[in-house]
């Protein structure tokens, strides 16, 4: 038995009910009449004659949805096109304490390091993320974040296994160029 089903979305259940007469609906729930124009006789689209009673036009519902669904694709691609939000300037690495003792010591020591080296830029200590052009990635707030090399570069520091590998997972979901450093600390 053959039959065309325009939507793609009939099944072997709805050629059954066609052929015994029950009223057959499309997954979109709108009546299915057709018949001979559709595919012939009994097999066809609706099992016996009729047409689509769309077939030469969608109905207004349709035209207004799709008319909504590109006025809504128009607004996103106007975000999309507007300019990228900036981070906050990079503090240099001069940030508030953060967290614990140990865990703050270990972020400025790094930093200490970071300030000796002539190719780093944009050094940030727990801010916002960024990325390499100094667009905000996101509200994240690694411990540490800087550019080496047309490269950003965040290192986090954790007491956890499971808590440094989430927040690797988030660094690079926000910003999927970034060179991720994950630190486990021992203390």
């Amino acid at each position: 038995m053959s039959s065309v089903d325009p939507t793609g979305l009939g099944s072997m259940d709805d050629e059954i009910n066609g052929l015994f007469g029950v009223p057959r609906f499309n997954r979109l729930n709108l009546p299915m009449t057709g018949g001979a124009e559709m595919g012939g006789g009994g097999g066809g689209y609706g099992g016996g004659g009729g047409e689509i009673p769309w077939a030469k036009e969608p109905p207004a519902a349709w035209q207004a949805a799709a008319g909504a669904e590109t006025r809504a694709e128009a607004k996103v691609d106007a975000v999309s096109r507007a300019a990228p939000e900036k981070a906050p300037l990079p503090n240099g690495g001069d940030g508030a304490p953060h967290d614990g003792e140990a865990h703050n010591q270990a972020i400025d020591d790094r930093i200490g390091q970071l300030k000796q080296d002539p190719t780093v830029t944009n050094l940030r200590k727990n801010q916002q993320q960024a990325d390499v052009n100094g667009n905000k990635a996101s509200t994240n707030r690694p411990d540490i974040q800087y550019d080496r090399d047309s490269v950003h570069n965040v290192e986090e520091y954790d007491r956890r296994a499971k808590s440094s590998n989430a927040h690797g997972v988030t660094i690079k979901k926000n910003d999927p160029n970034a060179s991720v450093q994950l630190k486990i600390l021992l203390n």
